[in-house]
Formats: C-alpha cells, sequence, structure tokens
C-alpha cells in the first residue's frame, strides 16, 4: 500500500523499535550501511510499494530511534554516506529466472561483465496544461520514463501535458551487464541478462566484480516486436568475495610446515599437481610456481608458460588440471578466441546502444586463464595479448568508449606445432608460427616431444592401467586436489624477499644472459624479471620469508633443462639462447647436418665417420664424444647390431 512519506516513516520507526533494531542503529556511523533483510516481513512489501521514497524514509525512521528531532535536520548531512543494502536468505540461480518470474523480486549472485556510462533520468516533475494551467505532479516509473499525462479538465479536450522545466527532479541511472558466476555455469555456459541500477548505486559496479543482487525481473516491452529483451531492475546490490577461500587446517598447515623441514617437500608438491599423468616434473614444477606467482612489486609477479610439443602429450590435461585446483579460473581454446572474447569487446544492448564487455584476461583478474590450442588463434587476435601480458591492463578505444581494466593474469598456453610434430631442423618461431615479441613474454616455454623409449613407455602405460583399475596409490605422498588448492592459497600470502647474497647470484647469471645476446635475439630486462619472479615463488613454495642461493639454483636447473629439450648446452659458456633466432643454424642443428651427411641408405651411421665430419667443421674430439654420450642417453641414437647407429 502507498503510503505518504510521513506514514511511511512512522511505520518504519515502529518496526525498528519492535524489532530490536534500537542498538543497531544507536551504532550507526554516518558512512556505515544498514542492512535491511527483505526476505522477511514487513520490509519487502514496504519497499515494493514505496521504492521511491524507501531510503530516504529509512535514514528519518533511523533519527527517529536515535531521538532526534525531524524538523529543520537535513538525514543527508546526519547520515552523510549511510547506504541502505538490501539483502535476502533466498538466493536463487541465474538459470532458474524466466517468464515465470515476470515482476517477481529476486535475489541472486553475479558477475559484473560490462558497464555503460552513467546517464540521469527525470525522477519527478510537475506537468502543466497548456490551456487551463492545471498541474499535477508525475513520478518515472520501473522503466524510467515519465507516463504521457492528458489534462482530465473537460474543457481542454484532453490535451497533452507538459513538463515544467524548473521542476524536474532528476537521479543517476547506469545499464550494467551480468554474467552467471563460473563456478554455476552449466558447460561452462554462463547465463547472462543485463540490469539498470539508479541512484547512489550508479558508479559502484566495476567490471570483474562479483555482485549480491535484489531486483525485480522485468520485460523491455516493444509493442513493434514480437519477441522483448529482459532485463534486471536492480534494487540493491553488494559486493560478494570473489571466492570462500579454501585453506588448509591447523592440523594440515603443522604437517606441512614438518614437510618442508624434512626436505622432501617440493616432489611431494609435484606428485600432487596431475598425478594421472606419468612424469613431466620440469613442468609439474613450473606449474605450481605459476600458480603461487611471484612478489607483486612496480613489475608484475604472474609467470606465463607455454607448452609446445607433439599432439597427444597430454598438454590439453595439464591445463585442465590446472583450471581444477584454482577458485578464480578460466578455460578456453584458441580456435574459437578472439581478441574481444580474451580482451574487451562491445556489445549491442537490445536498444541498440553499445556497451563495454570484459573478456577473459580482465575477468581472471588475481587468477589464472588456460589457453589451449594457442597456435589456432588468429594473428591479430594473438597480437592483443601484448599488453596484458606485460603491463597486466587491457584497453580499448571504440565506440566511443574508451577504457583500461585490470588485468594480473597468469597465462598457460598450449601449442601444436604447424606441421604436426615439431621439427628440431626448424626454429621454436618457424614451429608454431609465433612471433618473437609474443614468446618473449613467457617466462618458460617447454618442449614436450614423443620419443620412443622402451623402458620409460612401458612405465607410462603401467601408470595409465593403474588410472584405468583404480590401483591404490600411497596417497602419504602427495596432496589431494582440494589440500593442493589450501596449500596453494596460503602459499600465495608469503613475501619473500631477495638477500643480498641473492642479488649478487642474480646478477652474476643475467651478465652471462646478456653475453650471449645477439641481432637476432637480445636478451634483455624480461629474462632478468623472469628469473626473480621464479625464484621468488620457489621460495613461496616452502614458506621462506628470504629467497635463498637453492631457489636460485632450483631455477636454474629447470632452464637448464628447459633448453635441453631444444638441443641447446646452456652449462658451459652461460645461458646460450637461440629459441627464437631464424635464419642462422644452431649448433645442434650443425650436428644434426652433419649426422644426415654420414648417413648410408638405410639411415645407418658409423661413429668414426661421425666424430672424423665433427673434427672437420673445428670440434673437438672431447666436445665431439659429450654430444655422442648426451645422445645415447637421451635415446636420439640407438645402437644396431652391425655396430653402426641410427637416429630413433
Amino acid at each position: 500500500m502507498l503510503m505518504t512519506e510521513s506514514a511511511l516513516v512512522d511505520t518504519i520507526t515502529e518496526h525498528f523499535f519492535t524489532g530490536n533494531w534500537t542498538d543497531i542503529i544507536d551504532s550507526l556511523r554516518p558512512s556505515d550501511t544498514l542492512s535491511i533483510n527483505i526476505s522477511k516481513d514487513p520490509w519487502l512489501d514496504l519497499y515494493l510499494e514505496n521504492q521511491e521514497n524507501f531510503k530516504d524514509a529509512v535514514k528519518r525512521a533511523a533519527l527517529m530511534v536515535k531521538g532526534q528531532k525531524l524538523v529543520g535536520i537535513d538525514t543527508t548531512v546526519v547520515f552523510k554516506s549511510l547506504q541502505i543494502k538490501l539483502i535476502s536468505d533466498d538466493d536463487i540461480d541465474m538459470s532458474t529466472i524466466n517468464s515465470k518470474k515476470e515482476g517477481q523480486t529476486v535475489v541472486f549472485t553475479a558477475v559484473v561483465i560490462g558497464t555503460d556510462a552513467p546517464k540521469t533520468y527525470i525522477k519527478k516533475a510537475t506537468v502543466i496544461c497548456p490551456n487551463c494551467y492545471a498541474s499535477e505532479e508525475a513520478v518515472a516509473g520501473f522503466d524510467r520514463v515519465l507516463p504521457s499525462m492528458l489534462c482530465m479538465n473537460v474543457s481542454c479536450k484532453r490535451s497533452k501535458m507538459e513538463i515544467q522545466k524548473s521542476s524536474i527532479s532528476t537521479d543517476d541511472i547506469q545499464t550494467i551487464l551480468l554474467q552467471q558466476p563460473l563456478e554455476f555455469a552449466k558447460k561452462n555456459s554462463p547465463i547472462m541478462f543485463y540490469g539498470k541500477v539508479v541512484g547512489d548505486q550508479v558508479g559502484t559496479s566495476f567490471v570483474g566484480q562479483k555482485k549480491r543482487l535484489v531486483g525485480i525481473f522485468r520485460s523491455d516491452i516493444d509493442q513493434k516486436k514480437d519477441e522483448h529483451d529482459v532485463f534486471i531492475d536492480i534494487l540493491s546490490l553488494s559486493d560478494v568475495d570473489d571466492v570462500d577461500e579454501i585453506l588448509p587446517s591447523d592440523e594440515e598447515l603443522v604437517k606441512i610446515k614438518e614437510d618442508i623441514k624434512e626436505g622432501e617437500f617440493i616432489n611431494k608438491l609435484v606428485n600432487s599437481y596431475a598425478p594421472h599423468i606419468y612424469g613431466y616434473n620440469n613442468i609439474k614444477l613450473s606449474c605450481l610456481l605459476q600458480l603461487v606467482g611471484g612478489v607483486e612489486s612496480k613489475k608484475r609477479a604472474d609467470i606465463n608458460i607455454l607448452l609446445v610439443g607433439d599432439p597427444s602429450m597430454a598438454k590439453s590435461e595439464l591445463l585442465k588440471y590446472g583450471k581444477e585446483v584454482t577458485q578464480k579460473s578460466i578455460y578456453t581454446s584458441g580456435k574459437g578466441t578472439t581478441s574481444a572474447g580474451l580482451t574487451i569487446g562491445m556489445v549491442k544492448l537490445g536498444d541498440g546502444r553499445m556497451v563495454a564487455q570484459a573478456g577473459v584476461l580482465p575477468l581472471c583478474n588475481g587468477g589464472h586463464a588456460y589457453i589451449d590450442e594457442f597456435d589456432k588463434m588468429n594473428k591479430d587476435d594473438r597480437s592483443s595479448m601484448h599488453e596484458a601480458m606485460e603491463q597486466q591492463t587491457v584497453s580499448i578505444a571504440k565506440a566511443g568508449v574508451n577504457m583500461t581494466l585490470d588485468a594480473k593474469t597468469s597465462i598457460l598456453a598450449a601449442a601444436n606445432p604447424k606441421f604436426g610434430n615439431y621439427d628440431d631442423n626448424l626454429t621454436l618461431m618457424d614451429n608454431i608460427n609465433i612471433p618473437s615479441p609474443l614468446l618473449s613474454r613467457f617466462d618458460l616455454i617447454w618442449l614436450i616431444k614423443d620419443k620412443v623409449n622402451v623402458t620409460e613407455d612401458a612405465q607410462k602405460a603401467r601408470h595409465i592401467l593403474d588410472g584405468f583399475t583404480n590401483t591404490e596409490v600411497n596417497n602419504e605422498c602427495r596432496f589431494d586436489t582440494k589440500q593442493l588448492t589450501g596449500f596453494i592459497n596460503i602459499a600465495k600470502k608469503c613475501q619473500p624477499v631477495l638477500t643480498k647474497e641473492v642479488r649478487e647470484e642474480i646478477i652474476k647469471i643475467y651478465e652471462k644472459l646478456r653475453q650471449t645476446s645477439n641481432e637476432q635475439f637480445n636478451i634483455g630486462i624480461r629474462q632478468l624479471e623472469a628469473l626473480i619472479r621464479l625464484s621468488m615463488a620457489h621460495a613461496k613454495l616452502q614458506f621462506k620469508k628470504e629467497v635463498e642461493i637453492d631457489d636460485i639454483e632450483a631455477v636454474r636447473i629447470l632452464l637448464v633443462n628447459m633448453y635441453e629439450n631444444f638441443g641447446i648446452d646452456i652449462t658451459s659458456k652461460g645461458l646460450q639462447s637461440q629459441l627464437f633466432t631464424t635464419g642462422k643454424m644452431t649448433k645442434e642443428q650443425k650436428y644434426h647436418k652433419i649426422w644426415a651427411d654420414c648417413e648410408d641408405k638405410e639411415g645407418k651411421v658409423k661413429l668414426t665417420e661421425f666424430m672424423r665430419m665433427l673434427e672437420a667443421e673445428g670440434i673437438s674430439n672431447l666436445e665431439a664424444t659429450k654430444l655422442f654420450h648426451r645422445w645415447e642417453n637421451t635415446n636420439t641414437i640407438k645402437l644396431m647390431a652391425d655396430g653402426t647407429y641410427k637416429k630413433t
């Protein structure tokens, strides 16, 4: 029932006294928030029937409870920034909102994925007849449009009333795009609605925020159309924590610290990451380093990793497990991903207006993005990631919208060679057709090749069969998924610092890096920053307050193994990287060419002939012997029955 303003104040005041609100209101400060649960009587009916005056009436009723007189008192002064928030116990899923709820109040949680520029609308105004000068107050409805009123005076022949400009009272209005939280979405296909917010709620919603909304489900009726757009007439919204953070129990935390002291904790973590996948210990450790990240400063703390390799090598499974173990992440495939889908795009509303819509990277701000089939992305779409991967922002200047959003997001991407299998005679860029500027933004690049190894293949087969037969494993040797998630969440909070000793060691490694710079690939600050981030992340995995030399050494070993996968020896002359070179043959490629020159019709090579050819190219006998043993140990070549060797 619509009440006069004074009657509404009296009613709310009575409810405050009878409902034991006095202590709450007495403790209110001007900038506090007063929450009213509209799922409980009598608040919902009072609000729905008196929406325009409700919030001000609540403030005035609160003054009454405080014992202050209303005469001459401006509630906006006494309660400067007092927010009236409507809450409810009756949360529903966005997927259940349909035509059956038309005109009903709905309470749900959603993520803001886009916002319109704030506008104003005429809240109320006096309309006057141009003929008889009869006047009447008009109030905007839920669609924020003043009704078209006709003069009731018979002699005026129902003339159309005109707005008296001096009487106009305006308020703010804004359109926001809402998306169902991914954790509730079926098959990762979230529901979307757009909503309208008014008054002091305008400007409080930002892209990427999770909000709890109270609103009325409406149809935007257009008589010229058979189908009508729907929207949420938002009554109230409030911030919601992104997720209920999973943390280890006190007992689990004590056990973790004991394991760290014993020295095998990193191995336990590695065994815990994607345990259904055999091997890949270096890659799994890299993924763990990415999950905890570096220490945030003026430079980015997020670690980006690229997996490159032959098909059917579990790259996608590594990505999907990362998605499973993180609480804020999105998994997407590059083949169907556009620049707008990754960064910011524009979407047209039913009324023709364009609204900025956030993509994967800003929505994962503070989390992780997993991009499969990275090589299948359009060239122009990939280039949009440059800003996000280094500056950790995404920007748009389109259709009158100029916007920059935070995108502090770690990226784990997977790519297949464009020729099917990785070709050792080609550079990384030529194999996957990704330009150097983008590749240089990845802290680690792992090559995964499908090599024949009898022993390893048998072990891999047994591991897979154990998964099919649910064979018992020793759970003492690893965490389950929930435990790993809890550990990662608490490890993230660590803030280790660089000691003087560690700083000097990093400088030494960086000096070696710089010595190998050339015109084709310049090793610069990004490589130094990657080394720092990885070392800090390794310290965080062990709850250290300081980065130690053993953390630097662990990262150095990771780098050694990473480069060795590409056939590059970095142990003797510093970190010699030719990952991104073009045109010139690497030393390893030269070895393979000499081997090819020595092959007979059956692909067999005599060792003495190969050594002679290497010597002719100026390669010492010692270096040639090391090369031969390395190829033998990595199963690159195998001994034949006739004493010759052949590539596997």
